[in-house]
């Protein structure tokens, strides 16, 4: 790992439950405007692919129908 006087920290991440199928994911906030989400790559077939997927995504107020559409990822 590098030197941490290197790091740049880009947010902090929390662990998510999903409430479709209970799978989990980080997501964390980057700006006011932006919202970062890691996920499992779950189509991964080699050791050759990432065992993660981070995705940005605009930063919404929470209402059901957003939370439910980031469940569904």
């Amino acid at each position: 790992m590098a030197n941490s006087n290197n790091l740049v920290k880009l947010t902090g991440l929390w662990k998510q439950k999903s409430k479709k199928d209970g799978s989990q994911y980080l997501s964390g906030n980057l700006t006011p405007t932006a919202k970062m989400i890691v996920l499992p790559n779950s189509k991964k077939k080699t050791d050759k692919e990432p065992d993660y997927i981070a995705f940005v995504t605009a930063h919404v107020a929470q209402t059901r129908q957003k939370q439910e559409e980031v469940d569904e990822l």
